[in-house]
């Protein structure tokens, strides 16, 4: 980048400030970091893949320093954790109150039933079976 851009850069950074959240800008229009409109953006493949390299990353932190001995379970089991996590956020799986318990006991099956008896299990369809069933044979 040459100089005359960086300069341009920084300038627009000052008066575009940076917001790490989404927000609604004066007109409405969804904006993030320094002022990337949302509503008209279009991204890569590569962009994509980069983001969600970094979401997954961190999911599995957020999940391991919430619920440390996850670390101990097989990479697949762990993985569906991490999935979940991904899907419903911390606060979210951390309402699988029963799961957790049956986690906590090394008990997989029941871990799994209490997957299915949840409104989680209905609302997402085939990624709830699949991961129901991930986490039964570990």
């Amino acid at each position: 980048m040459s100089r005359l851009q960086e300069t341009l850069k920084e300038q627009i950074k000052r008066h575009e400030g940076f917001r790490r959240k989404a927000y609604k800008d004066s007109v409405g229009i969804w904006t993030i970091g320094y002022g990337r409109n949302m509503q008209s953006m279009y991204i890569t493949r590569k962009v994509a893949e980069d983001w969600l390299s970094e979401d997954i990353s961190n999911a599995e932190y957020v999940l391991l320093s919430t619920f440390p001995y996850v670390a101990s379970m097989t990479q697949r089991r762990r993985d569906v954790l991490v999935n979940m996590t991904f899907n419903l956020g911390i606060e979210g799986i951390s309402r699988f109150k029963k799961m957790w318990k049956a986690l906590d006991d090394s008990d997989y099956e029941r871990a799994a039933d209490e997957m299915i008896d949840s409104k989680w299990y209905n609302q997402v369809g085939k990624r709830a079976q699949e991961l129901e069933q991930q986490m039964r044979r570990g």
